[in-house]
């Protein structure tokens, strides 16, 4: 039994002496990384502080993103003069435009494939084919539209479901408009006249519930 509890006492100190080393093993590697990026990163921010304005704020971009972050953590906590916390602003405005830019060509990209692929919206042919700067014009108008529905009013379609809005920026606004009654309740109705295949648009709560020709 006493052997036991001596293996028992043996294991655990050897274990805990592993932990021990590992840890320190761990805090060791960890505080060299910092002063490595520390010196890394600092030396870029002391350069972009020497160069100043556009040399300053380009000397920036060699930073990676976590570098850049790293960087802002160094300004903060640090005595750093305020220019380089300006050409940090700088950057990372410029880094989140080059994003937006980049999100909103992928965005473009999207919905001109829907505009293209589609063979019928809501009975229409697809005859007319979406101009890449009016989709990215929708976008930046209406950025909370789904790609479907940019996608539509970019092809110039009509379809069930299209809010008011979606269907003037479709097709413009009417050449006339009146309110009918039927079954349904009071629909407005909107027309384009377009010689004998004038288009009758009927709209209930300010979606359109049917077209005809």
């Amino acid at each position: 039994m006493y052997l036991v509890w001596g293996a028992g006492i043996t294991l655990v100190v050897a274990w805990t002496s592993w932990v021990g080393f590992t840890y320190a093993e761990y805090s060791r590697q960890k505080n060299e990384r910092f002063a490595e990026d520390s010196l890394r990163v600092g030396t870029v921010l002391s350069e972009a502080n020497s160069l100043g304005g556009r040399d300053g704020a380009r000397r920036l971009r060699s930073l990676s993103e976590d570098e850049l972050a790293f960087a802002a953590r160094l300004v903060e906590n640090g005595s750093w003069p305020s220019r380089v916390d300006s050409l940090l602003a700088t950057e990372a405005a410029r880094r989140d435009s080059v994003r937006a830019v980049a999100a909103l060509r992928g965005r473009v990209t999207g919905v001109l494939h829907l505009a293209r692929v589609a063979k019928t919206i809501d009975g229409h042919p697809a005859g007319w084919r979406a101009d890449p700067e009016r989709v990215k014009e929708l976008i930046q108008q209406y950025p909370y539209w789904d790609d479907r529905d940019i996608a539509t009013v970019a092809n110039r379609f009509v379809k069930r479901g299209m809010s008011k809005q979606q269907l003037r920026e479709s097709l413009g606004p009417p050449d006339r408009t009146r309110r009918v009654v039927e079954a349904v309740g009071v629909l407005d109705l909107w027309i384009y006249e377009r010689g004998a295949n004038d288009l009758y648009v009927h709209m209930q709560n300010d979606r359109v519930t049917k077209w005809s020709q």
